[in-house]
């Protein structure tokens, strides 16, 4: 709560707060199964850390990422069952390759017309996270949503296709740590918004990375980091040489004379850790400036 306190107020603002839970919740201890060959691995309380989601608005995450099989297939059923306890929905991962692409589908009334809002999810293809790690979805087989250009188009097709009228956000993680976007990157983002989706808002490389218009659409390449509490000694914002801002996302609608009127709103925020102490927050006026 030290951590996340800065940002209360906004998150307690809004109808529906999505985030990306960079680590399983596995119930300690055993032994992860990538112990001494994944070099980073994190956990969360599985008590204190959904508990701490909710008494802030938190209510679904996404667990397409390159953590969320630090403990395995086990661990993974073991951050589901903690998410579902405290009532937090999730996408992006799943004890099976369907249910890992399955979207989130919300419905919000605006002058008694719904509006519909779909939050799709995956994890970048990494050859290493398939082949060393295996961590995605394949089969039977538990892992993440992995998003090569081919699945990401396919699944976000077949989302438009059965929510013609939705408004579809795709929520990839993918990139590398503290560097600005690749080419990889561009191309699944173009591929994603060709397929359908309507907004892209991107994470995994810990700081705010560019952002474009394309085909009348958004992409955020990177949000950046929110609450990420470790500092890495060997790859952080001043040995990359790297600005230590992040945003958060906020998307407003509302309904105007029978029109439905969309804005994104982009919050910058502070995120060295080693400057914050663990305690990030909103950008100054002058750091603001740095920012644009």
């Amino acid at each position: 709560q030290y951590s996340i306190q800065n940002f209360s107020q906004i998150l307690a603002q809004t109808d529906l707060v999505v985030a990306n839970l960079e680590t399983p919740l596995p119930d300690l201890p055993f032994t992860s199964p990538l112990d001494g060959k994944k070099p980073v691995i994190l956990w969360g309380d599985p008590s204190k850390t959904p508990k701490t989601l909710r008494k802030n608005n938190i209510s679904v995450v996404s667990l397409a990422n390159n953590h969320s099989l630090d403990y395995g297939s086990r661990g993974l059923q073991q951050t589901i069952n903690a998410l579902e306890n405290h009532g937090i929905q999730w996408i992006g991962a799943g004890l099976d390759e369907s249910a890992a692409a399955q979207p989130l589908r919300f419905g919000y009334p605006l002058e008694g017309q719904p509006f519909r809002l779909v939050i799709a999810a995956g994890f970048g293809y990494w050859k290493s996270y398939d082949e060393k790690y295996e961590f995605y979805a394949k089969g039977g087989k538990a892992g993440t949503n992995a998003w090569t250009i081919a699945r990401a188009s396919q699944q976000i097709r077949s989302i438009r296709q059965l929510n013609p009228d939705a408004f579809i956000l795709a929520y990839p993680h993918w990139g590398t740590a503290y560097v600005w976007k690749s080419k990889n990157q561009t191309k699944l983002a173009h591929a994603i918004i060709d397929a359908g989706a309507d907004l892209v808002l991107g994470h995994g490389a810990h700081l705010l990375q560019e952002i474009e218009r394309y085909r009348g659409r958004w992409i955020i390449y990177s949000l950046g980091d929110f609450v990420f509490n470790i500092v890495n000694k060997e790859r952080n914002y001043k040995k990359n040489n790297m600005h230590p801002f992040s945003l958060l996302a906020r998307l407003d609608v509302k309904r105007e004379k029978g029109m439905t009127k969309l804005s994104l709103r982009l919050y910058p925020i502070f995120s060295d850790n080693n400057i914050t102490h663990f305690q990030p927050r909103f950008v100054t006026n002058k750091q603001f400036r740095g920012v644009k």
